[in-house]
């Protein structure tokens, strides 16, 4: 996808600006949906790891897009205990001896994103 460096800085700069909507084209959007519904979250469901990401990720975006201060007030501590959780679980299979299993690179991959869009909407 990314021919080199610079373009690679270019590119995730469009996708933190834009946001994960603008990488899906209009006449790839329903298949990307039904991907989403039929294989992407069931698969989720049945991981911890993956479970906890999704919520957390659900739970910040809620967050940012209300209008209603309470329910704001209430999905941010929703997502801190959904971050905590994450981090928890991060930590007990990096600790382990075990290889990193896939569910919990891509929590790993779920963190450092909203790390990374955290950091970008401070600047």
């Amino acid at each position: 996808m990314f021919s080199n460096a610079a373009s690679y800085g270019k590119d995730l700069g469009w996708v933190l600006h834009h946001g994960y909507d603008g990488c899906v084209s209009e006449a790839n959007a329903t298949r990307h949906q039904e991907a989403m519904t039929d294989i992407y979250v069931p698969f989720a469901i049945t991981h911890p790891a993956l479970l906890a990401g999704i919520l957390y990720v659900a739970s910040r975006r809620y967050m940012a897009l209300t209008a209603d201060a309470v329910s704001a007030a209430s999905y941010n501590e929703k997502m801190l205990r959904y971050k905590f959780l994450c981090l928890r679980i991060a930590k007990k299979a990096v600790a382990s001896d075990e290889f990193s299993s896939d569910a919990t690179v891509a929590l790993t991959l779920v963190l450092a994103s909203e790390a990374v869009r955290t950091l970008s909407a401070l600047l």
